[in-house]
Formats: structure tokens, C-alpha cells, sequence
């Protein structure tokens, strides 16, 4: 096969990846075809009219926004404050944000001046001041950390398309696969959880506790802490991560939650559920989603529509996205309808606005 259509394929893969695979940790877009993009405030006003094909969350005072196929940066009034310019972009974090010109991603400041120059294939967000890029060298491609200065740190093999070699950093660790099993590097790329598991999660944006989540040879997940050791006696069809002191687990077709001792907390009884967020978390009882408090007792009963994904519906600045017939809202945590459904697409909140869309 020759050599373009093998790139072609590769950058194909890995766009697919993005939206597939929660593991990927490079950047992507966000927003859904057909749909313009605003933003509104607690109380449901719009501060800034739908207008962009796509943009992101508020973080550190700006937000992504792209229109006519190029990406800038606007304020909380929706100017733009670094024009559109870019291919794509993220989300700032730790005052640094990744954008693609001319096919290749590099880092700019707030200002929108590069301070690391485009030349990664991929490039993902800041954290605890190393980020995963993308690389080829020769003929191989290769993931790697850089600094804030743009200096490669280390490198590994990228060897699976469908699979990201590394991760993110969270509480000083990362993951890395190796022959198809996952363990765990520090810093300075030394291992100090070998390779010997099935599956993990690392880059996870709730990872608040090193308990981290792994899948064992038998397909079963359980908890092992930074050495490795398994802390948690019970195994689970699925675990998740600990949020606000507990961690969503799955016990024969049931949700429920357990504690750092292993504890169940909340027994498995719900047909799906969501992580805690402001001491509530979303369930699923009869194809309805409600809220429970961290007694397990229902504070809001289920008459929303579903969940999508365990993040979905969870409470930001005191309030979720809810469904009602195909509409997306929110409610405020006494299960009361304070934003109207009226919108095809909704996030989360996230420093006093939220982005919605509407289909044009």
C-alpha cells in the first residue's frame, strides 16, 4: 500500500478514535453538524446568541468558537479576543491551549501568540504541566510528553491505531500500554505499575484519588492503589473512578456505590447511574433518570430522559442538563425546571455559562 493512503487511513482511525474510545487523549471537536452554538446563563438568558458551528467551555476566562471553518477564542461577551484563524482547537488549561494550523497543532497563550510552534500530528491539554503529542519520526509515529517550553521529554512506540500508547497525568501517574497491557510510568517515565492489566482508567477527569479503576485477566475490575496493590477485596462487571468520596460500580446488571474501603454505600439497584456531582448523582429507574442524595434515597424523582454516558446529567454551579422529549434543559437541585427545554444540544456549566445549540 503506499504511503499516503496508509497516512490517510492513520489520520482516519484516529479521528474515529476520538470519538469512540474515552482512552484517546488528543482533542476533537465537540459540536453537531447542523447545530449553531450560544451560550446562556443560570438563569436561561442568552448572554451570547447562537452563531458558531461549534466552541467550547468557558475555562480561564475564554472559550473556543469556530465560524467558517476556522477556530478563535471569545470572552463572556462573545468577542473574539484571538480572531478566528485556527483549523481546530481545545480548551485552555494551565494558560495554555492547543490549536491546528496548516495541519499541525501547537500551543498559544491568551493572547493567541504561539509559545510552542505547530509541528505535532496531535497534541492534547496540559496536565500537571506535561502534554501528550503526536509525532512521526522516519517512517514510525510515536507519542510523547512535552514541557511548556515544547521540549520532548520522552517518547514510546505507537504501535495500535485504535489504541493510545499513553495517557494523561493525574496525581503524579500516567498509563501506558505495553503488548496490549496496561500499568502505570511517573514522571520521569519510569514504571511503577508493570504492565499486566486488561484494560484502565487514567485519563479520567473525575481521577480525584489514586483507587485506580483496572480491568484483571478474568474481565473483572477492581482497584489497586499507586504500587499496584489491590485495595478492594469485591470485583466488579464495571467500576469507575472515585467522585466526592464514593465510586460508581456494577454488580450483575445493577449500579451502585462504594466507598474507599470497598463498602457498598449505595447498593446496586439501579438499572444505570451517573458519578456525584454537589452530593447528587443521576439514576435510571424504568427508562427515567432522577436524582439520589448520598444516603441513596431519590431527592428528585426519575422523569427525565436517560443518560448518555456516566458524566451526563451530573450538577456544575448547581445545575443539569435534562431531557423532556428530545429537549434539552436544566433543573436546579430541588428538581425544579429553571432553564426551559428548547435546546438540540446542551453541556455543562462551567464559570456562569453554559453552551447550548439550536438546529439551523
Amino acid at each position: 500500500m503506499k504511503k499516503g493512503l496508509k497516512f490517510l487511513i492513520f489520520i482516519i482511525a484516529f479521528c474515529l478514535l476520538t470519538v469512540m474510545s474515552a482512552k484517546n487523549i488528543f482533542i476533537n471537536s465537540s459540536g453537531k453538524s447542523g447545530i449553531k452554538y450560544g451560550y446562556v446563563d443560570k438563569t436561561g438568558h442568552v448572554v451570547i446568541k447562537p452563531q458558531f458551528d461549534d466552541s467550547g467551555e468557558f475555562k480561564e476566562g475564554l472559550a473556543y468558537a469556530c465560524i467558517y471553518k476556522k477556530c478563535g477564542y471569545i470572552n463572556k461577551m462573545g468577542e473574539f479576543i484571538i480572531k478566528p484563524q485556527y483549523e481546530g482547537a481545545s480548551n485552555f488549561r494551565e494558560d495554555l491551549a492547543a490549536v491546528r494550523i496548516d495541519g499541525k497543532y501547537g500551543y498559544i497563550n491568551k493572547v493567541g501568540k504561539f509559545v510552542i510552534k505547530p509541528q505535532f500530528i496531535f497534541a492534547g491539554e496540559f496536565h500537571e504541566d506535561l502534554a501528550c503529542v503526536l509525532i512521526k519520526d522516519g517512517s514510525k509515529f510515536k507519542e510523547g510528553y512535552i514541557d511548556k517550553t515544547g521540549k520532548i521529554l520522552r517518547t514510546f512506540p505507537h504501535d495500535e491505531i485504535f489504541y493510545s500508547t499513553i495517557s494523561d497525568f493525574y496525581n503524579g501517574i500516567a498509563s501506558i500500554r505495553v503488548n496490549k497491557k496496561y500499568g502505570f510510568i511517573n514522571k520521569k517515565g519510569e514504571i511503577v505499575i508493570k504492565p499486566q492489566f486488561g484494560d484502565v482508567f487514567s485519563n479520567y477527569e473525575y481521577f480525584e484519588t489514586i483507587l485506580i479503576p483496572v480491568r484483571t485477566n478474568n474481565h473483572r475490575w477492581n482497584y489497586v492503589n499507586s504500587t499496584g496493590k489491590f485495595v478492594i477485596g469485591l470485583q466488579f462487571d464495571n467500576a469507575y473512578p472515585f467522585k466526592e468520596g464514593v465510586a460508581l460500580v456494577q454488580v450483575e446488571n445493577k449500579w451502585g456505590y462504594i466507598d474507599k474501603t470497598g463498602g457498598f454505600v449505595i447498593k446496586p439497584q439501579f438499572d444505570n447511574a451517573g458519578h456525584f456531582g454537589e452530593g447528587l448523582a443521576p439514576i435510571i429507574l424504568n427508562n427515567k433518570r432522577g436524582y439520589i442524595n448520598k444516603k441513596g434515597e431519590i431527592v428528585i424523582k426519575p422523569k427525565f430522559g436517560k443518560l448518555r454516558y456516566p458524566n451526563d446529567g451530573i450538577f456544575y454551579e448547581q445545575r443539569a442538563v435534562v431531557t423532556i422529549n428530545n429537549k434539552e434543559g436544566f433543573i436546579d437541585k430541588s428538581g425544579i425546571l429553571v432553564i426551559n427545554p428548547v435546546f438540540d444540544d446542551a453541556k455543562n456549566f462551567s464559570e456562569g455559562l453554559v453552551k447550548v445549540g439550536i438546529k439551523r
